[in-house]
């Protein structure tokens, strides 16, 4: 019996033996002092701190410069772009003229920054004063409709701007708004109050959708790198076009940027493009019944009146016009007396005695027209260099209390006669 217990530590200690036997030994020591976290993340943290070093730079770059001055706000439009863009131009220390309007203000995306009527109104300017220094900033915005260019001028006067000037396009009258007289509803919704002209055209967000847009439009208003993603891309690679890509593609960008240099992508008058007036006729007539007659209570045309009353209230001086129309097109569309009658019916909307306005709709030549109403380069200049000639009563008053009236000899450039200058 007592052989028993021996037996059973032999077979024990046979079997541990066999075990120890198969253990692969470790190269390091069990007893080796573990990695701190901050070692351990350290690939994380070198990526967060360049991200803190890239936001900082982006905001020392859009917070405390000017960068945006020659910048086009449509080609990234969201709430932090505007707050960039206003913020800019609040202080800028040169005589402020700030543009809205449409896509033809914006200009065509093949056009060179110099080639809009921004641009080129600020070219007109200087030369009409020298030794005033005077910035023209481009706020339009693809697609607006007057409700939509409302509600950028109340961003706009936050920066207590010196001169607006507010583009009337006629094509907007001819488009059923099917009573949505607005297209870019962020627009309204990301400003501190909602307008109450625009309340009963905007819909009621859930609050799941409310939660979703406020927290979004907080990271993109206090994260630079995110919220200007498309302004960095844009001054970084160039201009991408509008279709058929959606997002910010920066190989889209240099692709094109390389197309213009090398002639591969030029701007094209409509009619070398190989367009008809067939191509444009539904922009103009409501189901191919013809115009309908522009009425007093256009969804379009009400909300210039409003923006003047806003202008009177925060006395800041404005200049407003018609743009031009393709004149090879409209001929085909409807009779000359039903245009004109609708023309000057739109017209109106702008009309006040305390707000010069002029019609240049029929100041362009068709061949300078890229398709119904966005103009080539030249196009643009003439109607800028016609702005900077009819505003001139406008800067003499609010260039006069610094002392820098415009000069009696002082000349300028007939709307007919684009200045010949090479761009800048």
């Amino acid at each position: 019996m007592a052989t028993t217990p021996i037996i059973a530590k032999q077979a024990d200690a046979k079997r541990q033996t066999e075990e120890l036997a198969d253990v692969v030994i470790a190269v390091e020591s069990r007893d080796r002092r573990g990695e701190p976290w901050y070692v351990r993340l350290r690939a994380w943290l070198f990526c967060l701190m360049f991200l803190c070093i890239a936001e900082c730079g982006t905001r020392i770059e859009f917070d405390t410069t000017l960068c945006l001055r020659h910048e086009r706000f449509d080609n990234f439009p969201n709430p932090a772009a505007l707050d960039a863009f206003v913020g800019q131009i609040k202080r800028d220390p040169a005589f402020r003229v700030v543009v809205l309007g449409d896509s033809v203000v914006v200009g065509p995306s093949l056009l060179d920054k110099d080639e809009t009527i921004p641009e080129y109104l600020e070219v007109a300017l200087r030369r009409q004063h020298p030794g005033r220094d005077i910035h023209v900033w481009n706020l339009g915005i693809a697609g607006a409709r007057s409700a939509d260019i409302y509600c950028v001028l109340l961003k706009v006067l936050e920066a207590s701007p010196d001169l607006l000037v507010i583009e009337n396009n006629f094509m907007m009258y001819a488009v059923d708004f099917r009573g949505q007289p607005i297209s870019n509803t962020w627009l309204a919704y990301s400003l501190p109050h909602i307008p109450a002209a625009l309340t009963p055209f905007l819909k009621q967000r859930d609050y799941k959708r409310a939660i979703e847009d406020t927290s979004t439009w907080f990271v993109e208003r206090n994260f630079r790198l995110f919220g200007l993603r498309q302004a960095i891309n844009g001054m970084l690679f160039g201009v991408q076009p509008r279709v058929p890509f959606e997002d910010p593609n920066p190989v889209v960008m240099l692709a094109t940027v390389a197309g213009k240099r090398v002639g591969k992508l030029p701007m094209q008058s409509w009619s070398r493009r190989g367009q008809t007036a067939d191509s444009y006729r539904s922009l103009y007539l409501h189901g191919g019944a013809g115009l309908d007659p522009v009425r007093p209570n256009n969804l379009n045309g009400r909300f210039y009146p409003i923006m003047m009353e806003e202008l009177r209230k925060r006395k800041v001086p404005a200049f407003f016009y018609m743009t031009p129309q393709n004149p090879a097109m409209l001929a085909q569309y409807f009779p000359n007396e039903i245009y004109v009658t609708n023309r000057g019916a739109a017209a109106t909307f702008t009309s006040a005695p305390d707000f010069p306005s002029r019609d240049y709709s029929t100041l362009v030549p068709d061949q300078l027209f890229y398709d119904n109403d966005h103009l080539l380069a030249d196009g643009n200049r003439m109607v800028a260099e016609a702005i900077a000639k009819d505003i001139q009563p406008l800067l003499k008053t609010a260039l006069a209390p610094a002392g820098k009236a415009a000069q009696s000899g002082s000349t300028t450039v007939s709307p007919g006669e684009p200045e010949r200058t090479a761009h800048r």
